[in-house]
């Protein structure tokens, strides 16, 4: 499907506006006792169904995600830190490029 220029303003305009409506009615029914009760027990469902899959997810991506943490806690500390990395740990570095969290030669978050 082509759009016009035209018609392309009118869509983002409306979404937009949807979005704004949405996000002021969230503001005012997020203090509504009712509707927090609804949600926590909505939130606590859902982890309760997905307890284990989320599990699973962290056990399978378990080396990834220490490797990202502890490039982030290097990155925090400068370009010093990201070299320092580099060094320290150049097995977490390569797990980093391969799975595409940092581009090779690169010290910045893809």
């Amino acid at each position: 499907m082509d759009y016009t220029d035209e018609e392309i303003q009118t869509i983002l305009k409306k979404y937009k506006e949807t979005r704004e409506r949405d996000r002021k009615r969230y503001e005012k029914r997020k203090l509504d006792p009712v509707f927090i009760a609804k949600n926590r027990a909505r939130a606590k469902e859902h982890y309760h169904t997905n307890r284990e899959e989320v599990k699973q997810y962290y056990e399978d991506n378990k080396a990834t995600l220490r490797a990202k943490a502890n490039f982030r806690y290097w990155q925090k500390k400068g370009e010093d830190g990201v070299k320092h990395f580099k060094e320290k740990h150049p097995d977490k570095y390569e797990l980093l490029i391969a799975v595409g969290f940092i581009g090779e030669g690169d010290d910045e978050l893809s």
